[in-house]
């Protein structure tokens, strides 16, 4: 969460909304936007709407991942966990005090939408929780 919040600062600090500046030429831009949806920009301008769905959503992720007890795999299960909340919680951080979400991100070769490191926090935690779930099945 820290490291999303210090970089997204960094991002108003140096870009202009709209303006790209080119990282990896070819490959990766510095793009600021301000998003007031959710994912891909689903929603959009319905600020206290999605800020609702976020909290809704992140509450009941910490539900559930309360219930659970893992038995094997269980750093697996805990940084997944740490990923998905702190992606989840920094993204409602900017909805509550400014509005909307900064992202900043963009592959200049893609045709894929600007986002944030805490985006990329959640789609990692994401990824390793199915790989904890596949693993702990098929390992009972």
């Amino acid at each position: 969460m820290a490291l999303d919040q210090f970089t997204k600062a960094k991002a108003t600090f140096y870009l202009d909304v709209g303006n790209s500046q080119v990282f990896i030429p070819n490959f990766l831009d510095f793009t600021l936007a301000k998003n007031t949806g959710l994912a891909f920009s689903l929603g959009h301008g319905h600020i206290v709407l999605m800020t609702a769905i976020s909290l809704g959503a992140t509450f009941y992720l910490i539900y559930m991942f309360i219930k659970h007890k893992p038995v094997k795999f269980i750093l697996l299960f805990y940084v997944s966990f740490a990923l998905l909340l702190g992606g989840a919680l920094s993204n409602i951080l900017d909805r509550i005090c400014r509005g909307y979400v900064i992202d900043f991100i963009e592959f200049s070769q893609f045709n894929f939408p600007v986002f944030n490191l805490a985006d990329v926090f959640i789609d990692s935690g994401i990824v390793l929780f199915l790989l904890y779930n596949y693993l702990s099945l098929k390992n009972p």
